[in-house]
């Protein structure tokens, strides 16, 4: 029993390791575009789209670096819109580069969930 416990007794950590590191390494960035994709957004709206839509809680600030980052990659482009009420917010826009990114990420992503499917199976 206890040689079992050894085995399986660092569940809890993987459990904090695999929900911070899988599902949004590599995938997050894929998230802000498709939510840019929709039409132009302001960052505080796409942390609010990820946190009720697709219930990843992200701080604010890991946004707008991410949100920068793709800016200098070319796959998003933004711009500063004034409302008739409430402060100035810069707006996002997805570009014909981050498009094509976002497709081939997919399709990418789609290839590996047959694979992680057959890792998860029952054999």
């Amino acid at each position: 029993m206890r040689e079992h416990h050894k085995r399986h007794g660092h569940h809890k950590e993987f459990k904090h390791i695999l929900h911070r590191a899988l599902p949004l390494k590599g995938i997050l960035h894929l998230l802000i575009l498709k939510i840019i994709k929709k039409g132009p957004v302001h960052g505080s709206e796409i942390h609010k789209i990820l946190r009720e839509r697709y219930n990843v809680e992200v701080p604010k600030p890991l946004v707008y670096t991410l949100l920068r980052r793709m800016e200098r990659k070319q796959l998003i482009d933004s711009y500063w819109k004034t409302a008739e009420s409430g402060p100035v917010k810069r707006v996002y826009v997805i570009t014909d580069k981050g498009r094509d990114y976002l497709d081939f990420s997919v399709k990418r992503l789609k290839e590996a969930k047959e694979l992680i499917d057959k890792l998860c199976s029952e054999d």
